[in-house]
């Protein structure tokens, strides 16, 4: 018989938060209904995480760098394109 699990893992990330908030593991075991070891191997789960807001600001960069990266390859291709068509080598 498999074991079913109780929270979401985003709930768990949750209790996690509010151990790193000031709360006590006793006090978030018994208010979700599980083991003080359970929300310990939560918290080295979960722990550690960056917050929804940097993981935004994150991919919002690397959407950028990738965005640049397209246009610099755009730009490349037009001028190999002009330097062809200025040599007749183009068809």
């Amino acid at each position: 018989m498999a074991y079913k699990r109780k929270l979401t893992d985003e709930q768990m990330a949750a209790v996690v938060k509010q151990l790193e908030d000031g709360r006590t593991a006793a006090e978030m075991a018994r208010e979700v209904g599980v083991s003080i070891y359970t929300v310990y191997s939560w918290k080295t789960k979960y722990g550690n995480q960056p917050t929804e807001a940097t993981w935004v600001r994150h991919l919002k960069e690397e959407n950028n760098r990738l965005k640049k990266l397209l246009v610099d390859t755009c730009v490349d291709r037009e001028m190999l394109k002009a330097v062809l068509i200025k040599n007749g080598l183009s068809s």
